[in-house]
């Protein structure tokens, strides 16, 4: 059987059993494979683009952080049924049915874009899912493994933790909101639209029904199953507090710190999210008969959009799944790396260029420098801005001719140096630190999941030794 892809170093004995001290595990990650790579350094698959002339990487799948901001006003839309609730007079007013006609246009509206996040979060799942199964056969084949070491298994658990996080939230704050909130932004959007002939008797009482009990049903019971999630992610990023806590060593203090701060953060949008669809809930039941639950709504409509921002901005990532990051053959310390990746994120926010460049030792060595930007995430950006420059320079180029339509990569050492840091300085002016920030976003919970299950290990590993010390104790 194959080895494992992917490999922890945790401090211990020479056979691979752990310390049972209770400091820091180690957080040496590597990521090997069974074939050694090639000398020549070669970079990515690129396609040409016949329209902009250019060479562009080949498109992947990436976990996506494509929460829409529409998305977080539908507390807004489906409160568009004020006028009918709150004139609810026969015959109805003029300016009353003026303002239920754009209500229920809006929320019809809003509907669309319910459907349009819910595909775009359709596909995350599927991704999702199959990283998740790509990781369970991983760490069933590791598991299996009878030299397997413990950090290894740890690891791969960390990730699963992370993917089921990720799953969770494309399911709860995304699929099935954007579904409720559909079905609900509908019937509010009819009830409102009946409302304007509510001198009808039998559309006076379908309004009501619609707008009223039935379109705000689906949002308390949202609610619900909102809540209970939310209570999850609380207890997740609360137990990599602890952990983090007891980590007396093997951490720095600044990447405890950002550690801390990042796991605070989840806390804060999970109390949001929550308290902002329960009040919302409530509320919208009281508004069915009672025109002060729009009161109560009015706050839960900026809670909702400080949610919304609070996600994309704060704490959404886009990340390579499992099989294409750990399929780069990147060696690298987590804790250390998280380090490296935070100030090399504040050099490019400074538009100053990383010297990683200078670190090579000589003009035939490039490994260490594409490991490092494959570390980073930089590797495919730099590799089309490298290969774009040294085609512009050769006039037999396939850019010339334009007769290219598929490019398997550029080796680094064919390449001039003068190209070399052209392209590196390009790759940098234009990641402009999304790319890094959403990586450490990433590594940051991943190494707080990964504290959060060494701990549990080393618990498992301690409290037998333990239990036997003490019995040999009394005999």
């Amino acid at each position: 059987m194959a080895k494992p892809l992917v490999q922890a170093t945790l401090p211990g004995n020479q056979n691979g059993t752990p310390q049972t001290d209770t400091q820091c595990p180690g957080s040496t990650l590597s990521s090997t494979s069974s074939v050694a790579p090639p000398r020549d350094v070669v970079l990515g698959e690129y396609i040409f683009d016949q329209a902009k002339q250019e060479y562009r990487i080949k498109p992947k799948q990436l976990y996506r952080n494509n929460l829409l901001a529409a998305v977080g006003l539908f507390e807004l839309t489906n409160a568009l049924d004020f006028p009918a609730n709150v004139w609810n007079e026969v015959p109805p007013k003029l300016f009353a049915q003026v303002l239920m006609g754009i209500g229920g246009s809006i929320c019809f509206l809003w509907s669309f874009f319910g459907v349009w996040d819910l595909i775009r979060s359709r596909r995350n799942i599927k991704l999702l899912w199959q990283e998740r199964r790509d990781l369970q056969c991983r760490l069933a084949e590791d598991g299996a493994e009878k030299d397997a070491k413990h950090a290894s298994q740890v690891l791969l658990q960390a990730w699963l933790d992370i993917n089921y996080r990720e799953l969770g939230w494309e399911y709860v704050d995304r699929a099935i909101m954007d579904g409720i909130m559909v079905i609900a932004s509908i019937l509010v959007g009819i009830g409102t639209m009946l409302a304007i002939r509510g001198d009808i008797p039998v559309v006076f009482d379908a309004s009501n029904l619609m707008s009223g009990y039935i379109g705000n049903s689906f949002v308390a019971l949202y609610a619900v199953i909102n809540t209970a999630w939310s209570v999850y992610m609380w207890r997740h990023a609360s137990g990599q507090l602890a952990a983090i806590r007891n980590a007396r060593s093997g951490v720095d203090s600044d990447t405890r710190r950002r550690m801390t701060a990042h796991a605070r953060q989840h806390q804060l949008y999970a109390a949001v999210n929550a308290a902002t669809v329960l009040v919302s809930g409530a509320g919208s039941l009281v508004s069915a008969t009672l025109w002060y639950g729009y009161v109560i709504i009015v706050p839960c409509v900026f809670g909702s959009v400080f949610a919304n921002l609070f996600w994309r901005f704060r704490l959404g990532y886009n990340r390579k799944s499992y099989g294409e990051w750990i399929g780069r053959c990147v060696v690298f310390d987590l804790c250390s790396h998280l380090t490296l990746l935070h100030n090399v994120r504040l050099s490019v926010k400074v538009a100053s260029l990383p010297d990683i460049w200078t670190k090579r030792q000589n003009t035939d060595d490039y490994s260490d420098f594409v490991r490092t930007l494959e570390q980073f995430g930089l590797a495919d950006i730099f590799g089309g801005h490298l290969m774009n420059i040294q085609a512009r320079s050769d006039e037999k180029s396939a850019i010339s001719s334009g007769t290219a339509r598929t490019l398997t990569g550029i080796d680094v050492r064919s390449c001039d140096t003068a190209s070399v840091q052209s392209a590196l300085a390009k790759t940098f002016a234009e990641t402009n630190a999304h790319t890094l920030r959403d990586q450490e976003r990433f590594l940051l919970e991943l190494y707080g999941c990964y504290l959060v299950g060494m701990q549990k290990e080393l618990s498992r590993v301690v409290e037998p030794k333990q239990s036997r010390e003490r019995g040999e104790t009394t005999v």
